[in-house]
């Protein structure tokens, strides 16, 4: 289904973006409403620019690299965090904590030099690898509350925990991986 919705997409037909939409508009929005919490506007908006991207850049899509599914995840949750940082740029919202930490740790294009990309891109393989050995609800609270940057709440409702356990676990993974990183980094 997916490829059909690409080349439908490649050779411009707007039947391919009313498939895609039909088929991951209700992942894509709980992407975006985690990042842009409540501002209805600005999800409908960041929305309609993850659908534009995607119609723009069909041709360079290779399924290689990641699911249809992934890579559209991608493009609304950094299109959600810029415009986060827009927002924020302009004092129209007060971040809330997590996704003001994401997004101060992102690396921003002015900072980056050769030296920086380089060292950015060894601490992500590092990360990754120690994100690999996190399995089960561990795993599931991470990405709820990194990638799709969900609040404790919603993770704690959308795994049957509660509020409390799941800020127990997030702390004692932080804890956990933090000590793993160190270790890592001295090693290298």
């Amino acid at each position: 289904m997916d490829k059909k919705i690409i080349s439908l997409l490649v050779s411009k037909d707007e039947k391919g973006l009313m498939l895609f939409k039909n088929k991951y508009d209700k992942l894509l929005r709980f992407v975006v409403s985690g990042i842009l919490k409540g501002r209805e506007q600005d999800i409908e908006e960041c929305l309609n620019d993850t659908y534009l991207k995607l119609w723009e850049n069909a041709k360079s899509y290779d399924f290689t690299k990641a699911s249809l599914k992934n890579y559209s995840v991608v493009i609304a949750r950094n299109l959600a965090i810029n415009k986060l940082r827009q927002l924020n740029k302009y004092n129209f919202i007060e971040p809330y904590e997590e996704a003001q930490d994401v997004i101060d740790n992102l690396p921003s294009k002015e900072q980056s030099n050769p030296e920086q990309a380089l060292i950015t891109r060894e601490n992500i393989m590092v990360i990754k690898k120690l994100l690999g050995k996190v399995k089960g609800t561990d795993r599931k609270i991470l990405e709820l509350k990194y990638f799709y940057m969900q609040d404790s709440a919603t993770i704690a409702k959308t795994l049957g925990l509660t509020i409390s356990a799941v800020d127990n676990r997030m702390y004692k993974l932080r804890k956990k991986l933090r000590l793993q990183l160190m270790q890592e980094m001295q090693n290298q």
